[in-house]
C-alpha cells in the first residue's frame, strides 16, 4: 500500500454513490486505456447516468466497499450469490492486492449462501486478475452499447 494504514471492507450505502461513480469512471479511463478506445470508454462508463440501477445494485446486491481512513479505494458486488457483478479498484491501489481482498470477500460469501463456483462477464483488462483466480473464458462477448462495440468475456471458475 502507499499508504501505512489498513485496509477496512465495509457494505456500501446509497450515500457511496458519488464516490464509486467518480472511482469507476476514473479507473476505466485510466487503467483500461490500452484495451479499449476513448469512445468504447466513454460507452462504458455512460453506466454512471443510470442512477436507479446503481441504486437497485448497492441496495440487492453483495455489495463491498475497500477503504483506507474514509476514502473508498476500491468497490465489489456479488449478484444472484455468484456472480461477480463488479471490481473496480482506484488506480493509484492497482497490483497491490485490493482486488484480491475484495474478490475473497465476494468469494466467501458466495460459499457460505452454498455456491462452489463464481461467474463474471470481464474486461479485457481484468481477464488476467480473473484467469489467476481460476476462471476460464466461457465465451467472448462482443456488447454493442450506443452503437459502439465492447469487447468482454463471459468466465467461470
Amino acid at each position: 500500500m502507499n499508504e501505512n494504514k489498513t485496509i477496512k471492507i465495509d457494505k456500501a450505502k446509497p450515500e457511496h454513490l458519488g464516490e464509486l461513480h467518480n472511482l469507476f469512471v476514473k479507473t476505466i479511463k485510466s487503467t483500461c486505456s490500452n484495451d479499449y478506445t476513448e469512445k468504447q470508454i466513454e460507452v462504458w462508463t455512460s453506466s454512471i447516468k443510470n442512477q436507479t440501477r446503481w441504486l437497485k445494485k448497492i441496495q440487492s446486491q453483495y455489495f463491498l466497499i475497500a477503504k483506507i481512513s474514509d476514502k473508498i479505494i476500491g468497490f465489489g458486488s456479488l449478484e444472484s450469490g455468484n456472480y461477480v457483478d463488479l471490481l473496480y479498484v482506484h488506480r493509484n491501489y492497482t497490483r497491490q492486492g485490493v482486488a484480491s481482498i475484495l474478490f475473497e470477500e465476494l468469494k466467501n460469501e458466495s460459499l457460505r449462501l452454498g455456491f462452489n463456483k463464481l461467474t463474471t462477464d470481464s474486461s479485457i483488462t481484468a481477464r488476467a486478475f480473473f484467469e489467476k483466480k481460476g476462471f476460464k473464458i466461457n465465451k467472448e462477448n462482443r456488447n454493442h452499447i450506443k452503437d459502439i462495440e465492447v469487447l468482454n468475456y463471459y468466465m467461470s471458475q
